[in-house]
């Protein structure tokens, strides 16, 4: 059998760690009986909402993430069906609506951010700080720029690798 070249590992390290990344695990995947769980493009709208104190119009989630209108009104509705947000008129502009996290949503949200630090220790656990410096850094050097596609508050790790 032919060795593979370091570039060949690489490739195929990294779509292991892709395939890893993108895997729900079987326990998560479960829910509580009855329960519809948020897909994970609708999850990502929920962390999304979550980040405005006061709710957001539906037009600047459009905004952040480029989706396309009707492809967000599917989602919102979806998530208000299933419980995960309300809409609530804007005090400051009565004719326009916020929308915000219901109580179900908030707690969804909280299971998502434990889920996640779950995945992060296993991924990146067997790696100590300085590792994981180093890691970001290498990645960054082969990963294309995003412009204008991820939410404000992550856009410092685009411009400066933590």
């Amino acid at each position: 059998m032919k060795e593979r070249t370091i570039e060949e590992k690489l490739f195929h390290q990294l779509m292991r760690l892709e395939r890893m990344m993108k895997r729900p695990e079987p326990e998560r995947m479960m829910g509580r009986p009855g329960e519809r769980r948020p897909a994970f493009a609708r999850q990502h709208i929920l962390f999304l909402i979550a980040s405005y104190e006061n709710g957001v119009h539906q037009k600047e989630l459009i905004e952040r993430i480029h989706v396309n209108p009707s492809s967000m009104s599917e989602f919102i509705n979806r998530l208000e069906e299933d419980g995960y947000l309300i809409r609530e008129a804007d005090p400051a502009d009565r004719r326009s609506t916020l929308l915000k996290l219901s109580d179900l949503g908030k707690a969804r949200v909280a299971e998502l951010q434990d889920e996640r630090a779950d995945r992060y220790e296993k991924l990146f656990g067997n790696l100590n700080e300085e590792e994981k410096e180093t890691l970001s850094a290498l990645l960054e050097k082969i990963l294309p720029k995003r412009e204008g596609r991820c939410h404000p508050r992550h856009r410092h790790h685009e411009e400066d690798p933590e």
